[in-house]
């Protein structure tokens, strides 16, 4: 699928426990860094960081739903693609199922 203007936070959610030692990763702290990136969504971090033309790798959307127990190989890999050009980023995430997924390379 293609999703513009996606609103995901993943990657935001990440860079926010980037400086915590696995030791500190706890329900709490999660909690709190959680709330200090509410609002910020990935797209904005990769308007900035992500070429025009290049997408990121794929990865695995930590969806409960998205577990192998419940889809097998209709698992869901994602990655965000920059289809603007310079200046003008128009980032867009891209979600297929496991199977077809190696195929997102070819396509962009």
């Amino acid at each position: 699928g293609y999703i513009d203007r996606p609103n995901s936070n993943s990657i935001a959610r990440t860079c926010a426990l980037a400086g915590l030692s696995p030791d500190a990763v706890t329900e709490r702290t999660l909690r709190e860094r959680e709330r200090e990136v509410a609002g910020v969504f990935d797209r904005h971090l990769l308007e900035r960081e992500l070429a025009p033309a290049h997408r990121t790798a794929l990865f695995d959307p930590r969806w409960e739903v998205n577990a192998p127990q419940y889809l097998g190989e209709h698992a869901v890999r994602a990655c965000y693609v920059n289809f603007g050009e310079p200046g003008r980023p128009i980032i867009a995430r891209i979600e297929a199922p496991q199977w077809c997924a190696g195929a997102i390379g070819a396509l962009c």
